[in-house]
């Protein structure tokens, strides 16, 4: 069998504390931005910030206004 490359697979035990570290976050039906190292997201609510380092995932469902200079700070 070949050898594999990248990390091994990580056993049932490892899998919660993962999941622990991952910071998913779902955005819809408004704008993103940045301000002070932060992503913000902006309705009709008001404004959200989310520290940029916190983001592991950034999911953008519909609706969503995501500008160039908004990932920059994310690395996108």
């Amino acid at each position: 069998m070949a050898q594999q490359n990248g990390i091994e697979k990580p056993d049932l035990h490892a899998l919660p504390t993962i999941s622990d570290r991952m910071t998913f976050i779902y955005l819809e039906h408004c704008k993103v931005s940045r301000e002070n190292g932060a992503v913000t997201a902006t309705d009709l609510d008001g404004t959200v910030y989310i520290p940029a380092a916190a983001i592991t995932v950034l999911l953008l469902g519909p609706g969503t206004l995501f500008p160039a200079y908004a990932g920059v700070i994310l690395g996108i």
